[in-house]
């Protein structure tokens, strides 16, 4: 006996699109097969006219995101939302602070979702602090369940821009973890320098938002992130690209370009900002998701 069966519902399969029942065991998919096959239940819903699907992995959201902390819609009423939207896991970010460990910072994370999240909840490790003694975390914190590594190239201002050198250590130690560089890459001195001069020429209105920050600020600090990546042989992904030029930026590095790479690298463009893009989620939900995060081993 099932504990539940939906019944006679258009079920979602990876090929194909079928009209079938789902036998629900425990919170696990039973059996499938054509109606009335499957035996009974011990709750029965309706399922009619109506598509059955898995629940959806959301892999980037920002809930309770600095630097106002408490702004709607937060971890409850954001994983609410989440659930009637059919995504029952998301993956939320952990941010460092200036002084914060590691392992400081995800404990801090976790402690504020305890009891207040209404699906599976995952995270990723957003650094803004890298030193020694954080790369050393790098490996415990992979073993403990957070395989997936978020950096920014921009925010100088609000503390969360790491220089290539950083950002080259941590793809190194990413890399000896099999861990995830996810990559919010722009030239942060360029779009300054252009933005200076759209205000000293007295446009400063929303409209102008768009050519303060043009494809070749995005695009160029792509390029470099590839480079990087490869010669680290770094698995990294780009995180809500838009420019078109980092499209074309993976495909067209030459040899010369990755002459010095030592070792073997993937890298994605995941058009997040813009779009719902397939082959990046899977790849950055599969690493964010791998692991259970263990607290008791911190």
């Amino acid at each position: 006996m099932f504990d539940l069966l939906i019944e006679g519902g258009q079920v979602v399969l990876p090929a194909s699109v079928v009209e079938a029942d789902v036998g629900i065991a425990g919170q696990m998919i039973g059996a499938i097969g054509r109606s009335g096959v499957l035996g009974s239940a011990r709750r029965r819903i309706d399922a009619r006219g109506l598509y059955v699907l898995p629940g959806c992995i959301d892999p980037h959201v920002h809930l309770r995101w600095p630097p106002a902390p408490e702004i709607p819609p937060g971890l409850q009423a954001g994983t609410i939302a989440a659930a009637c939207g059919g995504a029952t896991t998301v993956i939320d970010f952990a941010t460092q602070g200036p002084s914060d460990s590691l392992r400081g910072t995800i404990q801090r994370r976790l402690a504020q979702a305890e009891g207040h999240v209404a699906v599976d909840y995952a995270l990723h490790l957003l650094m803004t602090a890298v030193t020694p003694q954080t790369l050393a975390e790098v490996g415990e914190v992979v073993r403990a369940g957070i395989s997936s590594f978020k950096l920014m190239t921009a925010y100088r201002k609000l503390g969360w821009m790491v220089d290539d050198g950083a950002l080259y250590a941590v793809m190194l130690e990413a890399a000896r973890h099999a861990a995830l560089v996810g990559l919010h890459a722009e030239n942060e001195d360029l779009a300054l320098h252009i933005t200076k001069q759209l205000l000293d020429d007295g446009k400063t209105g929303v409209e102008y938002y768009e050519a303060g920050r043009p494809s070749l600020v995005e695009g160029e600090a792509a390029r470099r992130a590839i480079y990087l990546a490869r010669v680290a042989g770094a698995a990294a992904v780009l995180i809500a690209a838009v420019a078109a030029l980092i499209v074309d930026a993976a495909p067209r590095m030459t040899e010369a370009d990755t002459a010095a790479a030592d070792g073997d690298s993937k890298f994605d463009v995941c058009g997040r900002a813009a779009c719902s893009c397939g082959h990046s989620v899977i790849r950055m939900t599969t690493s964010g998701m791998s692991r259970r995060w263990r607290s008791a081993q911190l």
